[in-house]
């Protein structure tokens, strides 16, 4: 899982500025392998896990780590990556995903702001029988606001200008089957 920030004054002209004088980052980029009885975020849910919720507001990972545990064996894997602390540059982490679990999802802070994740939900690595070689996601951004012990989603779609993703993109390329 390769997770590239382009989050900058070119390609976002209105939105950076209002954030150029806090330093822009994004926080631990987290990856989890899942099957379908698993989802980490979706655009359409009306509230996402209280893990969810913390690396939405502050980029903590602890709690969503709890959950990919409590999850069980709808969880193959996951993956934290350092901090990435530019708005521009790459992480790379592997993630392991099997014939069970062929869905992929991923999430980050986009700092400083709080409430405001980017990633990518339940993207499949397997079409049929065969294993796509390389997948290029564009993030979704969507903002989260606090209700109560819960957090309520709603969605904003991530502009794509051109072949550029505004905010960044995060790619999967196949190292390796095993059986």
């Amino acid at each position: 899982m390769k997770f590239t920030g382009t989050w900058s004054e070119t390609c976002n002209p209105g939105d950076y500025n209002s954030y150029s004088f806090f330093n822009p980052v994004w926080s631990r980029p987290v990856g989890v392998s899942h099957n379908t009885n698993y989802r980490l975020w979706d655009a359409c849910m009306d509230d996402v896990s209280v893990g969810v919720g913390l690396v939405s507001q502050i980029g903590l990972t602890g709690v969503l780590v709890q959950e990919f545990t409590a999850a069980g064996t709808d969880i193959l894997n996951y993956t934290i990556a350092l901090d990435m602390v530019a708005p521009t540059g790459e992480l790379s982490q592997n993630l392991t995903v099997d014939k069970d679990h062929q869905f992929a999802s991923a999430i980050s802070n986009r700092g400083p702001t709080p409430d405001q994740l980017v990633g990518v939900a339940d993207l499949r690595l397997c079409d049929g029988n065969k294993w796509r070689e390389s997948v290029k996601v564009c993030f979704e951004l969507f903002s989260t606001a606090a209700a109560s012990d819960r957090v309520a989603a709603e969605m904003q779609r991530n502009s794509v200008q051109g072949n550029n993703c505004s905010f960044g993109y995060i790619e999967f390329n196949l190292l390796e089957v095993r059986f």
